[in-house]
């Protein structure tokens, strides 16, 4: 049944929306891939727990955010969010996720941050069987944002491998999984942020235009 959000899209949304609901199940196997390398025994989120948990709710924000600027249907999400896994993961991860935020802030405060993190990784690598799983995830991830292939599903998993990358660029550092990036992989990566950083400074003033012409006022 199509939701009272999905009617009114122009043929450019409802192929946007068609070729994005297509993903989602591909989306959906990530978070629940990355499920299987949870310790479930274990009752603090850290080590590579704590890396599973926070991949999965970017996942979360990332399906929410795409449902949000309308490139999925309503009946996509909904079918994204009935599967029993899902569900478990998202409480899961919704009960830890304040508790464990509040842990960070104060913990952060009395570290040296890129010195501790580095640290934690190498505690991980050390003691986390789950670790070269990791490790596997990233040069994967790796593999699809270099596959040139000019081909609307293939970018599709480039655009979501970057996401991915990006947020454990930033919150551990790639250089620590080891992985093999090859020739311009940072340049590619750096590429890709600036066009993102474009893109909403464009729509940006869009909107602004947008907003100026339906409140009647003429700009400079």
């Amino acid at each position: 049944m199509k939701d009272q959000g999905d009617w009114g899209l122009d043929i450019g949304e409802q192929i946007i929306q068609r070729t994005w609901d297509g993903q989602v199940d591909k989306l959906s196997g990530i978070l629940h891939g990355i499920q299987l390398l949870r310790d479930n025994d274990q009752k603090i989120i850290k080590g590579g727990n704590k890396i599973c948990f926070e991949l999965q709710n970017f996942l979360f924000k990332q399906v929410d955010h795409i449902y949000m600027q309308k490139m999925i249907s309503g009946e996509a999400f909904r079918e994204f969010f009935q599967s029993k896994i899902t569900l478990e993961i998202a409480a899961s991860n919704m009960i830890h996720t304040t508790a464990y935020s509040d842990y960070l802030i104060f913990k952060n405060l009395a570290c040296d941050y890129p010195f501790t993190k580095m640290m934690k990784l190498q505690e991980l690598r050390n003691q986390d069987p789950n670790y070269v799983q990791i490790e596997k995830v990233v040069q994967q991830l790796i593999s699809i944002f270099k596959d040139d292939d000019d081909v609307l599903l293939k970018n599709i998993w480039r655009l979501t491998s970057f996401f991915l990358l990006d947020f454990i660029q930033t919150h551990y550092g790639l250089e620590n999984f080891e992985p093999d990036k090859g020739v311009k992989f940072e340049e590619k990566m750096s590429l890709m942020s600036s066009s993102f950083q474009l893109e909403e400074e464009l729509n940006n003033i869009y909107w602004y235009i947008k907003e100026e012409e339906i409140n009647g006022r003429k700009l400079p």
